[in-house]
Protein backbone atom coordinates (compact mmCIF):
# COMPACT_ATOMS: atom_id res chain seq x y z
CA UNK A 1 0.00 0.00 0.00
CA UNK A 2 1.39 3.69 -0.74
CA UNK A 3 -0.19 6.78 0.80
CA UNK A 4 0.90 10.30 0.78
CA UNK A 5 -0.26 10.54 4.38
CA UNK A 6 2.33 12.66 6.44
CA UNK A 7 3.94 10.50 8.87
CA UNK A 8 7.16 10.87 10.80
CA UNK A 9 9.43 8.27 12.49
CA UNK A 10 9.47 10.08 15.89
CA UNK A 11 5.85 8.90 15.91
CA UNK A 12 6.88 5.10 16.00
CA UNK A 13 6.89 5.14 19.44
CA UNK A 14 3.32 6.24 20.22
CA UNK A 15 1.84 4.27 17.41
CA UNK A 16 3.63 1.10 18.14
CA UNK A 17 2.52 1.56 21.80
CA UNK A 18 -1.35 2.09 20.81
CA UNK A 19 -1.04 -1.10 18.56
CA UNK A 20 0.57 -3.14 21.02
CA UNK A 21 -1.88 -1.50 24.13
CA UNK A 22 1.10 -0.52 26.24
CA UNK A 23 1.49 2.67 27.83
CA UNK A 24 4.59 5.41 27.37
CA UNK A 25 6.06 6.44 31.10
CA UNK A 26 5.55 9.90 31.92
CA UNK A 27 7.91 12.12 30.24
CA UNK A 28 9.08 9.58 27.66
CA UNK A 29 8.63 9.86 23.70
CA UNK A 30 7.10 13.58 24.57
CA UNK A 31 7.63 14.76 20.89
CA UNK A 32 6.01 11.15 19.61
CA UNK A 33 2.27 11.41 18.20
CA UNK A 34 -0.05 8.38 17.94
CA UNK A 35 -0.27 7.88 13.69
CA UNK A 36 -1.77 4.56 13.76
CA UNK A 37 -4.10 5.09 11.82
CA UNK A 38 -2.23 6.52 8.95
CA UNK A 39 0.31 3.63 8.88
CA UNK A 40 -2.81 1.47 8.89
CA UNK A 41 -4.17 3.21 5.51
CA UNK A 42 -7.47 4.59 7.76
CA UNK A 43 -6.23 8.11 7.85
CA UNK A 44 -5.24 9.55 4.53
CA UNK A 45 -3.94 12.67 5.86
CA UNK A 46 -1.72 12.08 8.79
CA UNK A 47 -0.07 14.69 10.68
CA UNK A 48 -1.59 18.34 10.63
CA UNK A 49 2.38 19.48 11.02
CA UNK A 50 5.71 18.16 11.59
CA UNK A 51 8.71 19.16 13.00
CA UNK A 52 12.64 18.27 11.15
CA UNK A 53 15.54 19.12 12.74
CA UNK A 54 19.13 19.22 12.15
CA UNK A 55 22.05 20.30 14.80
CA UNK A 56 21.82 23.82 12.91
CA UNK A 57 18.21 23.87 11.31
CA UNK A 58 14.80 23.85 12.61
CA UNK A 59 11.85 22.98 9.93
CA UNK A 60 7.99 23.05 9.95
CA UNK A 61 6.29 21.44 7.49
CA UNK A 62 2.24 21.51 7.34
CA UNK A 63 0.97 21.01 4.41
CA UNK A 64 2.61 21.64 1.14
CA UNK A 65 4.67 23.98 3.11
CA UNK A 66 8.20 23.69 4.78
CA UNK A 67 9.44 26.60 6.75
CA UNK A 68 13.00 26.44 7.51
CA UNK A 69 15.26 28.25 10.06
CA UNK A 70 19.11 28.45 10.70
CA UNK A 71 21.95 28.07 8.05
CA UNK A 72 23.03 24.45 6.31
CA UNK A 73 26.12 23.12 7.86
CA UNK A 74 28.77 24.78 7.75
CA UNK A 75 27.01 27.35 6.16
CA UNK A 76 26.47 30.95 6.82
CA UNK A 77 22.04 31.93 7.55
CA UNK A 78 20.92 33.39 4.69
CA UNK A 79 17.71 33.93 6.77
CA UNK A 80 14.22 31.92 6.54
CA UNK A 81 13.42 29.59 3.72
CA UNK A 82 10.05 28.73 2.27
CA UNK A 83 9.27 26.01 0.37
CA UNK A 84 6.21 24.60 -1.45
CA UNK A 85 6.55 21.06 -1.90
CA UNK A 86 4.31 19.52 -3.84
CA UNK A 87 5.74 21.93 -6.80
CA UNK A 88 9.01 22.02 -5.89
CA UNK A 89 10.12 18.66 -3.96
CA UNK A 90 14.06 19.45 -4.21
CA UNK A 91 13.59 22.65 -2.09
CA UNK A 92 15.33 25.23 -4.77
CA UNK A 93 13.17 27.81 -4.94
CA UNK A 94 13.36 29.92 -1.47
CA UNK A 95 9.16 31.47 -1.65
CA UNK A 96 9.73 33.34 1.57
CA UNK A 97 9.36 36.76 0.08
CA UNK A 98 6.77 35.92 -2.16
CA UNK A 99 4.57 34.31 0.89
CA UNK A 100 5.50 36.81 3.68
CA UNK A 101 2.00 35.84 5.96
CA UNK A 102 2.37 31.66 5.66
CA UNK A 103 5.91 32.32 6.59
CA UNK A 104 5.42 34.43 9.84
CA UNK A 105 2.76 32.37 10.48
CA UNK A 106 5.03 29.17 10.49
CA UNK A 107 7.72 31.05 11.60
CA UNK A 108 5.35 31.65 15.18
CA UNK A 109 4.09 27.97 15.20
CA UNK A 110 7.81 26.61 14.95
CA UNK A 111 9.02 29.16 17.86
CA UNK A 112 6.35 28.25 20.12
CA UNK A 113 6.66 24.47 19.13
CA UNK A 114 10.56 24.90 19.72
CA UNK A 115 10.04 26.42 23.67
CA UNK A 116 7.23 24.05 24.59
CA UNK A 117 7.82 20.97 26.42
CA UNK A 118 6.87 18.48 23.38
CA UNK A 119 4.38 18.03 20.99
CA UNK A 120 2.30 14.92 23.05
CA UNK A 121 1.04 15.98 26.15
Amino acid sequence: MISNAMVSQIDFLASFAEFLEQDIPKGEGRDSRNTLAAFMGEDLKGLPFMIEETRTQHALRSGNWKYVIGPKKKQKDTGPELYNLKTDPGEQNNLAHLHKDIAEKMDKQLHELISSDGLRK
